[in-house]
Formats: structure tokens, C-alpha cells, sequence
């Protein structure tokens, strides 16, 4: 097999493998958002495994990605902001999960298979309860023996729910 030949199917097969967060409906956010000045992240789950851990590190990397875009003037939890005026509500709703473990990467490599995570989330109105807008978003580590684990699906995530409130989008 030529050089050119196993560059040009590895090339092709690392491409195929890359990581990712993805937004089911890529169209802009329909409501303006320029009234809300605080955003106050939840992350809940409706799967029946254990997911403390992953729900604690979700919410704590939607709140720093979602700071990066400038949205909002503040971005923390419910728990931790309350509700000021102004506050819009983020709920993530872990609504399927595959967990990849850095051992199981490290000894299954490839085989370990892709990290996912599948969230349903939801713009809720504070003031009256109202859901303004809803998204289904995925995060996937990468498929190849160095790619990471289920952190790295739950940063894929996290970024692809900052791209959708980002006021560039």
C-alpha cells in the first residue's frame, strides 16, 4: 500500500472520529433574551443509572461556557444565585447517558466506543414557570483510542448549549 494510500485512509478515519456537541435544531433562539441579565443553570436527570457526579461537572461547565459568550451579566446555579429580577432559568435534563470511563479508554482504547450524552433543555421564564424555548443537545467524546471520556462528552455538551445562547449564533 503507498504512503499517499494509508495517509489518506487514516486522515479520513481520525475525521470520522472527532469529537462533538450538537444542537438538533440549529436555528437561532425565537425570544429575545435581552431582558434577562442573571442565567441560572440546573442540571437534572431522567435516566435511571447514577449520574451525580456527571450532572455536578455538566452544570459546572455549562455555567463557565456559557460565561465565555458575554450573554449574560452573570451565570451561576439556582442554588447558589436564588432568583434575582432579571434571571433567566437553563434545566438540563440528562435524557440518555453512555459513560466511558479513562480506564475503560486506556485499556479498551477504541474499542471503548464513544462517550455520549443527550440533554433536553429548556429556557424557562422565572417569574411565571413558562418554557420559552427547547433544545435537544448531544455531546460525544471522540472514537479513537487517545479520545477522551464522558468528561470530554459532557464539555462537547456544554459548549454546544453556549453556541446556541450565544449572541453571535
Amino acid at each position: 500500500m503507498s504512503l499517499r494510500l494509508v495517509v489518506l485512509l487514516s486522515s479520513v478515519a481520525l475525521a470520522g472520529c472527532a469529537a462533538r456537541g450538537t444542537i438538533a435544531a440549529p436555528d437561532p433562539i425565537a425570544v429575545r433574551l435581552d431582558g434577562y441579565s442573571h442565567l441560572a443553570v440546573d442540571v437534572v436527570a431522567a435516566v435511571d443509572e447514577d449520574v451525580e457526579a456527571e450532572s455536578a461537572r455538566l452544570r459546572e461547565r455549562i455555567v463557565e461556557e456559557v460565561q465565555k459568550t458575554g450573554r449574560f451579566g452573570s451565570v451561576g446555579t439556582s442554588a447558589s444565585d436564588g432568583t434575582p429580577a432579571g434571571t433567566l432559568r437553563l434545566i438540563a435534563t440528562i435524557t440518555d447517558i453512555r459513560k466511558v470511563s479513562g480506564g475503560q479508554r486506556f485499556f479498551g482504547g477504541v474499542f471503548a466506543g464513544r462517550a455520549r450524552v443527550t440533554l433536553r433543555v429548556q429556557l424557562v421564564e422565572t417569574a411565571n414557570g413558562a418554557v420559552l424555548e427547547e433544545q435537544v443537545v448531544t455531546g460525544e467524546s471522540g472514537g479513537t483510542g487517545m479520545s477522551g471520556g464522558t468528561g470530554d462528552a459532557l464539555t462537547r455538551a456544554a459548549r454546544a448549549i453556549a453556541k446556541w445562547l450565544s449572541p453571535q449564533a
